[in-house]
């Protein structure tokens, strides 16, 4: 009885090109660290906060006030799918938020816009940015990148101006 090597061969071939596609998947996935991004923007005027907590997973956001009994409220909540959190978080680090000061306040406006952002595990080191009053380019760019692929069909979009 004559053996088929050439198939056995084409069997082996096959599944070595398997795992070899899985173990590169999995790689592919690691690669991307446990990422939280914290965006708070407080509206001193009106006694409003929201917040956008994102992660590797999902997005959130939430709802606050400074009235008596106003306790947080999730407006909105959604998983995030492997390929946007890749590109949230690829081109959130081409985003310079670490060459940042840790404060921006123009103390000539005694309300307005309060900003906080928080950026865990993108950076060498953790970011903490608070703004008052005053616009940074990169944290526009921040907001565009949340919104365009994070926020797109939501109304609970961080930048006001588009």
């Amino acid at each position: 009885m004559r053996k088929n090597y050439g198939f056995t061969f084409l069997i082996i071939l096959t599944f070595i090109s398997c795992v070899n596609r899985n173990i590169s998947n999995s790689e592919s996935n690691l690669r991307i660290p446990n990422y939280e991004v914290k965006i708070e923007n407080f509206y001193g005027a009106e006694g409003i906060t929201l917040k956008w907590y994102i992660t590797k997973d999902s997005i959130k956001v939430i709802y606050n006030c400074d009235f008596v009994g106003c306790k947080d409220t999730l407006l909105f909540s959604k998983l995030i799918d492997t390929n946007s959190s890749k590109i949230y978080y690829n081109n959130l680090k081409k985003i310079p938020l670490n060459k940042l000061k840790k404060e921006y306040d123009n103390s000539s406006i005694m309300d307005g816009l309060y900003e906080r952002i928080e950026v865990k595990k993108v950076y060498e080191k953790d970011v903490n940015i608070n703004l008052h009053m005053i616009q940074k380019s990169e944290i526009d760019d921040l907001y565009k990148l949340t919104d365009s692929l994070l926020l797109k069909n939501t109304k609970f979009k961080i930048n006001q101006k588009n």
